[in-house]
């Protein structure tokens, strides 16, 4: 997954959810609204019929916590989890849903290659004449006197240069199907190995390398992940 904030100062819902012990937090999301889950506590707490009810670990909505209508009702941390952890094991880490999935991803990169290609050479000839300008804006620069109007103008381009190698990479790596290297095992058992050694951090930043996002409600479940795999 890719961080759209790459500054160095974060915000404050970002360091919360990265040092939560809610092993879902930054990714499952509510199936109604759209708007993050996030994990609480109820703390121990007395019942209308008098009984005294144990801490209880649940995932509630973004919007319903902070009173924007959503009903969702609060879902039960340890079943999502665990409901979300055999889903993985049972749907999606496997080697026959791997190999459906880059056959798919396969068909997809064929029918489309002719628009991608045809992309990629106008944004190379588009990298190309900005690179002459900046060099004849370089040229310019030192061989007068610095304007003000050079500077900005040399600036502008430099950030249409940056702006057009992101896209072009971003179509060359869609250009790249996922070679049939996926070792499921390595995966699941790497998986395991976090979710055993109980250390929460470290198993939600494995999970985020290959999920997008997860949708909760009471009775539905769906995870969107990518390939490859990062």
């Amino acid at each position: 997954m890719v961080n759209k904030d790459r500054g160095s100062r974060r915000s404050g819902a970002y360091a919360r959810r990265k040092g939560s012990r809610f092993l879902l937090s930054g990714l499952a999301c509510c199936a109604r609204c759209g708007a993050l889950l996030y994990g609480q506590s109820s703390g121990k707490h007395r019942l209308p019929s008098g009984k005294i009810r144990s801490p209880w670990d649940y995932y509630l909505c973004a919007n319903r916590k902070n009173h924007q209508g959503c009903a969702m009702p609060r879902i039960g941390a340890r079943a999502l989890e665990q409901a979300v952890i055999a889903y993985l094991f049972e749907r999606i880490l496997t080697p026959e849903n791997l190999a459906q999935q880059i056959a798919m991803f396969h068909e997809t990169l064929d029918s489309e290659r002719p628009v991608i290609e045809a992309q990629l050479i106008a944004l190379q000839r588009d990298l190309t004449a900005c690179a002459e300008a900046i060099e004849r804006l370089l040229i310019a620069i030192e061989t007068s006197a610095v304007s003000r109007t050079l500077t900005q103008r040399l600036q502008q381009r430099e950030i249409e240069r940056e702006d057009l190698t992101s896209r072009i990479q971003a179509l060359q790596k869609q250009m790249t199907a996922p070679v049939e290297i996926i070792d499921v095992a390595v995966i699941r058992s790497e998986l395991r190995v976090h979710l055993d050694d109980g250390d929460v951090a470290k198993a939600r930043q494995f999970l985020s390398s290959f999920i997008d996002r997860i949708e909760v409600s009471p009775k539905t479940l769906r995870v969107q992940y990518k390939l490859p795999f990062e």
